[in-house]
């Protein structure tokens, strides 16, 4: 305790004195100041513990080769093929990660071409950042997966676990009372079959939340993009 008591007067370029209060309000109020320090590191413990918990369950459920403590998703946005643009999330330990949050512009693709767009994307994700990520979600089913495995294999991206996400589908008989609805379902490479994520499980809350921040954040991009280019068109109608 000497010793940082020391660095830290040296970096103020004063004497430190510490008072320690034994009663009346100061006491009181360092007694407040420690319940909620201790309140706030319980919560917090809690928090990061349920996190955590959760991420085990995705890495049970899923059977990945790496535990997913950093989960990339990338989605693709457009409107009848017109102003394709993708988003990419990032969460770390179970958190979204905002800082890392990445927007693109797709600009070597015309029309609708999922596939062409997602090697664009990927491909100035992989190419120009060597970091790898522990699990790779795409947001979709069978078809935007062999896709992106397709992609992985051609960029030489290894060591990356790989899974795409499909919303639950509903159907309903209108001849009988009940809605029949599936559960959201993944699909990982060289699995025939998908795997249901029930509700109220720890995969289920981590795989849907980071999905839906990339839709989120893809929708909101692309909305932004078309009101731009509605506004650059009327100023050149006005400009004739």
């Amino acid at each position: 305790m000497k010793d940082q008591i020391r660095v830290l007067e040296s970096a103020l370029g004063r004497a430190i004195e510490f008072r320690i209060p034994r009663r009346g309000e100061a006491l009181e109020l360092v007694s407040m100041v420690k319940k909620t320090a201790d309140h706030r590191l319980t919560d917090i413990a809690s928090r990061v513990g349920s996190a955590m918990e959760d991420l085990n369950d995705v890495h049970y459920r899923l059977a990945l080769e790496r535990f997913p403590s950093r989960i990339e998703c990338y989605d693709i946005s457009h409107f009848q093929g017109e102003g394709t643009v993708a988003s990419r999330v990032v969460f770390l330990d179970g958190r979204p990660e905002k800082d890392l949050y990445r927007r693109y512009h797709v600009r070597e693709v015309t029309g609708v071409d999922d596939f062409g767009s997602l090697r664009e994307v990927l491909g100035r994700r992989f190419e120009n950042d060597q970091s790898l990520p522990d699990l790779v979600v795409i947001d979709g089913g069978k078809g935007q997966l062999s896709q992106a495995e397709a992609i992985f294999k051609e960029l030489g991206v290894v060591g990356v676990d790989l899974v795409s996400i499909a919303k639950a589908r509903t159907e309903r008989d209108f001849g009988a009372s009940e809605v029949k609805a599936s559960f959201e379902r993944i699909f990982k490479p060289g699995q025939k079959n998908p795997i249901m994520l029930k509700p109220a499980t720890g995969a289920f809350r981590v795989l849907t939340q980071v999905r839906d921040e990339a839709h989120r954040f893809a929708i909101t991009f692309h909305r932004k993009v078309r009101a731009k280019k509605r506004v650059s068109k009327r100023k050149s109608n006005n400009k004739d």
